[in-house]
């Protein structure tokens, strides 16, 4: 996962290879993902603005485990942020 402080409003992009599935099944995650990310930046503080680049390795997956990953991910972007303004 990528963070670029670049925009005022939490913008996502989603890299999917081929090696994750078809197109329709890469096109349903990142439909899902999109979902689950403005969900996330409506409801927490996690989602700063700027631009998010976001890799995914694999697919399908439940909802459930998109949202687990998803926050997953954000969680420790925010972690790795706080640990390199702090020092």
């Amino acid at each position: 996962m990528f963070h670029a402080a670049a925009t005022a409003e939490p913008r996502v992009a989603f890299a999917i290879g081929r090696s994750a599935g078809t197109a329709v099944r890469r096109n349903r995650a990142r439909r899902q993902l999109r979902e689950l990310f403005a969900a996330a930046a409506r409801d927490s503080d996690l989602v700063r603005p700027g631009d998010y680049l976001i890799g995914v390795q694999r697919t399908p997956f439940s909802t459930e485990e998109a949202r687990a990953w998803l926050t997953e991910a954000l969680q420790q972007l925010a972690d790795r942020s706080a640990g390199s303004s702090s020092g």
